[in-house]
């Protein structure tokens, strides 16, 4: 159970500059739900892709990850909690031989991502995360699994100190 008066993993990077909202549509923000309720129906369900023509594209991407990798999925949309933060990881999967944390994103890569990742993977004690991009890249896909974690694990780190000196009422 997520405590409800710690702040979100987004809701820290927002107020600390690190997600600009200008630039997301609730069209976009839509169809990512859809998505992710979609694939979460793959996983748990085993649905098949065509159940939903119009994502079909994309939620190949997924399903042809999961077969490439061998990935075993271990928690669908798991809720996080550390000291200082809550939130909600996509999947903790079994892959590359160690527990990852994945999040599935439907839009463009964005900086901000690589952080979101590592704070949930911080929260659940692993040190590995990655990104998979849907509809990206030369087979439909990029996963991003090339950064350097413990870099990302300083700067979120910095980005919560910076979040609790924002003032009063941010939670922390």
């Amino acid at each position: 159970m997520l405590t409800a008066t710690k702040p979100r993993v987004t809701e820290i990077l927002k107020a600390t500059g690190y997600i600009d909202t200008r630039w997301y549509t609730e069209a976009g923000r839509d169809r990512g739900t859809k998505l992710h309720e979609c694939t979460e129906a793959i996983d748990v369900l085993g649905l098949p892709i065509d159940t939903w023509p119009e994502y079909e594209a994309k939620l190949k991407t997924w399903v042809e990850w999961k077969a490439d990798t061998g990935a075993v999925i271990k928690a669908v949309e798991q809720s996080v909690e550390s000291d200082e933060y809550i939130g909600r990881c996509d999947r903790v999967v079994s892959v590359y031989g160690s527990l990852w944390v994945v999040d599935i994103k439907s839009g463009s890569k964005q900086y901000w991502h690589k952080l979101q990742v590592t704070a949930y993977a911080l929260a659940l004690g692993l040190d590995r995360g990655l990104i998979v991009y849907l509809g990206m890249g030369k087979r439909g896909r990029e996963v991003q699994v090339d950064f350097d974690f413990p870099q990302y694990a300083q700067e979120w780190a910095a980005a919560v100190e910076r979040y609790k000196t924002l003032g009063e009422g941010n939670g922390l």
